[in-house]
């Protein structure tokens, strides 16, 4: 589409609007619209936050983009760097501006600003959540209709800052059934600390679950990368795009959690040396629980120094743990769906992790079972004494979650309704307790020697909801069915190539035919039911 009238902050140009994608072309020089290259330009409707209608005349609509900071440096990161864009356009396809007016807030965003949160979280990750705030969210909020005065600030001071917000002003509130929302730029251990101060909250038929916008700034942010699971063959928006665009979602589902009860135990904090004891004795989590090289790892690269690596950290102190890897002492106990308890037959363990999760980090696929919030917990468990094994798993747990495939038996992958840790290692004097440290969604726990953990499934429902780009939501659940489907049909694949005839025939009753089409008959109804929910 062409006109006379058409123009891109000021300048005259000529339109084209296909396949999700706005065009132009200017044909008097360069043109300074977005992703501008020499006299041509393009607007990705993936990119489109909003479009404000026209206040002016001539009649100019504007448009606001988010787009990757453009560095080969930034592009590489797992959560690279955003930024809010700014493009009036005159005369464009009325198709592309009807599809993006901003029509008002969503209900998310529709509250009392004494009901909406953004919370800061200082020192996650590596830093950056303060200037994102400044830089981007506190504009892109305005654009979607949430002026300063519209939602409170809380920037964290201590690791006590979010949980004492959800303690002091969301659990009373959720419980009386008033609407919050909290906007979270924190890593995994800002939702635990939220998730801990709502527990305890008068769950009645009034209570009304807090509404969470997760923003990744922690170093794994393993919830985040969980529920915005995609394809890796399917081009997506980075993740802060993502999590901006949940803030126009009218889509949540509820946050599956978990309780981790011990004998005796403390928080750890100010890198190991101060240790406050736990109340109650337990830990609400919704990604993770470890014992072993997990948690050791996490611990021990939870450094002001290492943590300006990013996740980097974990390579540098896990060449540091496989040197000489650890044996820890312990007995494990899983309780199995149908509520029976099995002893794990082994004394000493190198890994044990169970988790509501499928990744740990964008690309370490610990349960690739897992699909979004399918509140199934799962456990990992594995021991060696060779760093070479242990970093093995580790390689086809960034493989798209093929450590569960090794067919040498060395990992244990099953479904439970809980877990039980023994723990036998002595308190050595000396090693500060290095080998009695668990991990609880990114918090380190210091355990006593002949102590114990214990992890539950809480009942279904959860304290909180997590905001959900609906058509990321279906995608990632299908991603999860895929690699279960793929799995299983790997496991039935027969060991040689099938005739036409064979394929369409009725398979005979056990041949591995037989086990893998009835499998697909299982699969494939689910994934399309998934689908169109």
């Amino acid at each position: 589409m062409s006109s006379s009238d058409a123009a891109v902050n000021g300048e005259t140009v000529e339109f084209t609007y296909e396949n999700g994608t706005l065009t132009w072309t200017n044909p008097q020089g360069t043109s300074k619209g977005v992703s501008s290259v020499e006299d041509k330009g393009a607007i990705l409707e993936s990119d489109v936050l909003a479009i404000i209608p026209p206040s002016s005349t001539p009649p100019t609509d504007t448009v606001y983009t988010i787009l990757t900071a453009d560095s080969p440096e930034n592009t590489a990161l797992p959560v690279p760097d955003v930024e809010l864009h700014k493009t009036e356009l005159r005369g464009a396809p009325e198709a592309f501006i009807s599809k993006h007016l901003l029509s008002g807030p969503t209900p998310h965003l529709s509250l009392p600003a004494e009901d909406i949160h953004v919370v800061i979280s200082s020192k996650s990750g590596t830093g950056k959540a303060a200037a994102f705030f400044e830089d981007v969210l506190k504009p892109v909020l305005k654009v979607l209709g949430l002026g300063e005065d519209g939602y409170q600030v809380v920037r964290t001071t201590s690791h006590e800052t979010i949980t004492e917000l959800a303690k002091n002003k969301l659990r009373e509130k959720a419980a009386k059934g008033v609407r919050q929302t909290v906007i979270l730029l924190s890593g995994d251990g800002g939702v635990v600390e939220l998730l801990n101060g709502l527990v305890g909250a008068n769950t009645s038929s009034t209570y009304i679950r807090p509404a969470i916008a997760i923003f990744p700034f922690g170093t794994g942010n393993a919830l985040f990368h969980s529920t915005n699971r995609q394809p890796p063959t399917t081009p997506s928006p980075t993740p802060l795009s993502r999590a901006i665009a949940s803030l126009s979602s009218q889509t949540s589902r509820p946050l599956p959690h978990f309780r981790a009860s011990f004998s005796s135990a403390s928080l750890l904090t100010n890198e190991g040396r101060t240790a406050t004891p736990l109340t109650n004795n337990e830990l609400h989590g919704c990604i993770v629980a470890s014992y072993g090289f997990h948690s050791t790892l996490v611990a021990d690269s939870d450094t002001a120094e290492l943590r300006k690596h990013g996740d980097k950290r974990f390579g540098i102190v896990a060449e540091e743990l496989l040197g000489a890897p650890h044996r820890y002492m312990a007995k494990l106990t899983l309780t199995g769906v149908n509520g029976e308890e099995k002893v794990v037959d082994r004394e000493t363990h190198a890994y044990i992790l169970c988790t509501l999760v499928s990744n740990l980090e964008k690309t370490f696929t610990i349960s690739p079972h897992t699909t979004p919030l399918d509140e199934v917990m799962r456990v990992v468990h594995f021991d060696s004494g060779s760093g070479e094994e242990i970093m093995g798993v580790m390689k086809d747990a960034y493989s798209g979650g093929e450590h569960v495939n090794r067919d040498d038996g060395l990992v244990g992958y099953e479904e439970v309704e809980g877990l039980r840790i023994d723990f036998g290692e002595a308190a050595v004097e000396g090693n500060e307790g290095k080998w009695l440290r668990v991990c609880v969604d990114g918090l380190i726990v210091q355990v006593e020697s002949g102590g114990w953990m214990r992890v539950e499934k809480m009942a279904q429902g959860g304290m909180a909801k997590l905001l959900m780009i609906m058509k990321t939501f279906l995608a990632s659940k299908a991603v999860g069915i895929i690699m279960v489907y793929y799995q299983f049909s790997y496991m039935f694949r027969p060991n040689r190539e099938l005739s036409q005839s064979e394929l369409n025939s009725k398979p005979s009753s056990g041949s591995e035919l037989g086990s893998r089409s009835e499998l697909r008959l299982e699969i494939e109804p689910k994934l399309n039911s998934e689908l169109s929910r």
